[in-house]
Order: structure tokens, then C-alpha cells, then sequence
């Protein structure tokens, strides 16, 4: 059996740290083969893939990476866990093209099949800031798949997908597997790779703890916690009326949003990709203005960024997006 991937007693210990982000790790795939890697944030997964993908140039290393094309355009593609760092083009089916472009075998069948794939076919002509995080997430994948690569390798590749989504690209992955691709994933939510990972890697603190066939995880159920009296009773903290909001493109992003949250409240906000969570929790900083309604927030109507310092705190989705250089 060919290998995709062999990595043999392989540490890393990045410039400005001590002690090493890769211990002494060793992990080959087979052509074909799905391996799932898992572990607590900073155990080193992403160094792992980095490692792997040949990004890491500075910092002190030992042990030996190969890889083999096998026949495949590329020997390895990755899609980092951030998809604002991957793209680069305007367009989104620039974006697909750019990879094998440059690589001088571009083919407008390839990279119809690789939006068609991750379910982008009516999106091709569309700027890439208009995509929400999940459509920009599908988009790098598809971006790495029209190159045509042996191994891929997944940073966290569920973490800005809805449940639609994962189940989109569960598919994504099952047929390129299929195809003869081999794949490694890097995921807190191993479980859901169950059914097409054929081993579980556990790492810890750079080590590579344990490997199994199949990983047995306990089943979560939700609970729905009913208010108490002190939330009923407290004053309202966000009231949303009649809000109104267009997209570029004329649709309803928002019609007739009404929304009480008192203080005190903890409230879950979930829905598709592009349904405007994101785009709600804008409108009520103050950083989107409505077509129509009305906001208020803490007893300031009308938000904006200036009226609400001290008084609201936004976490953006992207936080490269919120560093102060």
C-alpha cells in the first residue's frame, strides 16, 4: 500500500518558546486513508499540520517528513481553520482558479466540480466578502480541491459550520476519500468523523498519545432550561422591533425581527450559514445600520460603536479582525 504521508520522530519547538509544540511525533497515511487527529486546544494539532504542509521554516527541527504525489497533481493541500488567511482573490470562482493556475494545469471543468462539490455552483460570480464564515469555510476547501492534491489535510474543519454543513462536507470528505485522496482532520468533534475515519489519533502537549480504529464517545443530550423568576422580572437589556434589512443584492436579509432579552439572559443564537446571525449581532453594535426598526440597547436607541463603550463588549468571530497592532 502507497503512502501519502510519513512522518518519523518529528519535533518542533517554535522560535520564542522553550519547550517543543511536537514531541518526538511519528504518523504515516495510506493512499485512500482517513485519519481523524484529536486532543485539547494548544496539544498541537495545528503545529502537526503545519509541520506537514512545510510552513514551518524558522524554529529548531528534527526527524524526517515525506511525501508522494502518487499519481495526484500536489503531494499536499491544507485548509486552515481561518479562511480569511487562505483567500486571496476577489471572486469566488477566481479563488478556485488561482490555485491550479498557478500551478499550470487550470481547468474550468475542474473547478466547476470542486464549487460543485462543497455546493458554491450559483456563488462563482460572487465577491467574497459577501459570503458568511461557513460559505468562506467551503469555499478554501474547494479552493484546495481543484489542485488536485494527494493528501488534505483539515484544520478544524466543522468549527464555522451548521449542521447542514457539517453533513455537506462529511460527504465532501467520504468522496474524495473514495476518489483515493487521503485525508487528515484535525477536530474537538471527533465523533462526527466516526463513519469515515478509518483511525483516531489523541495528542497531548505536543506527544502523540494514543492511536485507535474507532472512538467511542459518550452521547450528548441538550437540556432546555426554562427562565427563573429573577430573569422574567429583570429589565430588558437588547429590545429589537419591526427590524428591517436589505442585501446588495435586494434580498430580505432581515423582515420584521422582534427580539426581547433581559438582563442576566443567556441566549443561543443558531441557524444555516448566510441566515445573518452574524450580521444581527452587527446591527445590534451599532457597526450595521437597518433599512428599518428600531435597536436598543441598555436603554441607548439607535446604537453606534462611540454611544456604547463601557456598556457592550462584541467578540468578533474572526479576532484578527479585533487586534489593535
Amino acid at each position: 500500500m502507497n503512502h501519502a504521508l510519513q512522518l518519523i520522530n518529528y519535533s518542533y519547538t517554535y522560535p520564542d518558546r522553550g519547550t517543543p509544540s511536537l514531541c518526538d511525533a511519528s504518523l504515516s497515511i495510506h493512499d485512500g486513508e482517513c485519519v481523524c487527529v484529536t486532543g485539547p486546544s494548544g496539544c498541537g494539532k495545528t503545529t502537526l499540520l503545519m509541520v506537514i504542509q512545510g510552513l514551518l521554516k524558522s524554529g529548531q527541527a528534527s526527524g524526517a517528513v515525506s511525501l508522494r504525489k502518487n499519481g495526484w497533481k500536489l503531494d499536499v493541500g491544507m485548509v486552515f481553520q481561518n479562511a480569511d488567511t487562505q483567500i486571496l482573490c476577489t471572486t469566488v470562482e477566481d479563488e478556485v482558479a488561482f490555485g491550479p493556475e498557478n500551478l499550470g494545469f487550470f481547468s474550468r471543468e475542474k473547478a466547476e466540480d470542486a464549487l460543485r462539490a462543497v455546493g458554491l455552483t450559483d456563488f462563482a460570480k460572487r465577491n467574497v466578502e459577501r459570503l458568511s464564515a461557513g460559505e468562506k469555510h467551503r469555499l478554501t476547501i474547494a479552493s484546495v480541491i481543484s489542485m488536485e492534491p494527494g493528501l488534505l489535510l483539515l484544520d478544524e474543519p466543522t468549527s464555522q459550520l451548521d449542521d447542514d454543513g457539517k453533513q455537506k462536507l462529511l460527504e465532501i470528505l467520504k468522496r474524495l476519500k473514495e476518489q483515493g485522496h487521503a485525508l487528515l482532520i484535525t477536530d474537538h468533534n471527533y465523533d462526527l468523523f466516526r463513519f469515515i475515519a478509518d483511525r483516531f489519533i489523541f495528542m497531548k502537549n505536543g506527544h502523540i498519545l494514543s492511536e485507535v480504529l474507532d472512538a467511542e464517545t459518550p452521547a450528548l443530550s441538550g437540556k432546555i432550561v426554562e427562565k427563573t423568576a429573577s430573569v422574567v422580572d429583570a429589565p430588558l437589556a437588547i429590545a429589537i422591533d419591526n427590524l428591517q434589512l436589505s442585501g446588495i443584492n435586494g434580498t430580505n436579509v432581515f423582515n420584521g425581527v422582534n427580539i426581547r432579552i433581559t438582563r442576566g439572559e443567556l441566549v443561543h443564537l443558531f441557524g444555516q450559514n448566510g441566515a445573518g446571525k452574524s450580521t444581527l449581532l452587527k446591527c445590534i453594535a451599532g457597526l450595521v445600520r437597518p433599512g428599518s426598526g428600531s435597536i436598543n440597547v441598555v436603554g441607548i436607541g439607535t446604537p453606534r460603536p462611540d454611544r456604547l463603550l463601557g456598556k457592550m463588549g462584541f467578540l468578533f468571530q474572526n479576532p484578527q479582525r479585533q487586534y489593535c497592532l
